[in-house]
């Protein structure tokens, strides 16, 4: 447990990968709200967490998802259309 905790911490994610998939829809409702771009920093990108993205791109309709592969880690990012 404890080398699995400190692998997720030194990608540097704020989120580790188990919790990314569940901030998605906060990062669509946020950007759709304010209409700015919200980012946040991950260690990993799972399955789950992607498909969380796709859903929340169709069923709001004016966001896109993206995600960048940083140094350590990866910046998932939510922009309003």
């Amino acid at each position: 447990m404890v080398n699995w905790l400190m692998k997720q911490i030194s990608h540097g994610g704020v989120v580790d990968e188990y919790l990314a998939d569940q901030i998605v829809i906060f990062m669509a409702l946020a950007s759709l709200n304010t209409g700015e771009r919200s980012e946040v920093l991950v260690g990993q990108i799972s399955l789950h967490t992607k498909t969380a993205m796709r859903i929340a791109e169709t069923m709001l309709r004016n966001i896109i998802f993206s995600v960048e592969k940083l140094d350590r880690g990866y910046l998932m990012i939510c922009n309003r259309l």
